[in-house]
């Protein structure tokens, strides 16, 4: 399997189109294929440039986690010992109404 293992960088995550989803509080996971290139979400990034077996791979496993995921009891939260994450958690408590004692 060709799934890369990237450090997690806060570039990525805020040029992700999912970011606006995350600036409100909703978990929200980067996947990416083309985190390689420097151009990724800039002028010079073009279809042609995507691994689509690989993107096929990780489609795969994601689908697979979010079934059980969607089994959970429990719902997906951000990780707050992870700096970059508090605010997107703070955003959540004010979205859904949670108290932070909680």
């Amino acid at each position: 399997m060709d799934v890369h293992d990237r450090p997690h960088t806060e570039q990525f995550f805020r040029q992700s189109d999912n970011l606006a989803l995350a600036e409100v509080g909703v978990p929200a996971h980067t996947l990416g294929i083309a985190f390689e290139f420097p151009d990724y979400h800039g002028v010079g990034d073009e279809w042609q440039k995507i691994d689509y077996a690989n993107m096929a791979k990780i489609d795969h496993a994601v689908a697979l986690g979010l079934l059980r995921l969607a089994s959970d009891a429990a719902p997906p939260k951000w990780d707050e010992s992870v700096k970059a994450a508090r605010t997107f958690a703070d955003q959540g408590r004010k979205l859904y109404g949670i108290n932070a004692q909680q």
